[in-house]
């Protein structure tokens, strides 16, 4: 899969877990936001798989590749753990997540920035 692929099923699995998973995302989102700092790093421990495939196999490998622009790898992916952990608490009543895997990756991608250059 290309890196910017993984991204996009980065975040549809990790909504379908929350939406499939309703009370134990609430309480690991709960925690997170907390102020139980113990909790808080265990949570960072059980997370440290994402990070390591969020920098080598979407990151680093996206630059690699000349799909993404050279960044900070542990910066990228503490961006985007929180814009993924962000976006699963936005988690409903009808336990669905209001926003797309697609259109949040595609905003990530594409950036904010207005492009003025032609190249």
């Amino acid at each position: 899969e290309v890196p910017s692929r993984r991204l996009e099923l980065f975040f549809r699995g990790g909504y379908a877990f929350a939406e499939e998973n309703p009370d134990e995302a609430r309480v690991i989102i709960a925690f997170i936001f907390g102020p139980d700092e113990e909790f808080k790093q265990r949570t960072y421990q059980a997370y440290e798989p994402l990070f390591n495939l969020l920098i080598d196999d979407i990151l680093k490998a996206g630059a690699d590749q000349g799909e993404f622009k050279p960044v900070d790898p542990a910066l990228g992916a503490a961006v985007l753990m929180s814009v993924y952990l962000g976006s699963c608490s936005q988690l409903e009543r009808d336990n669905g997540i209001w926003l797309d895997p697609a259109q949040v990756t595609s905003l990530l991608l594409d950036g904010l920035r207005l492009r003025t250059d032609t190249s």
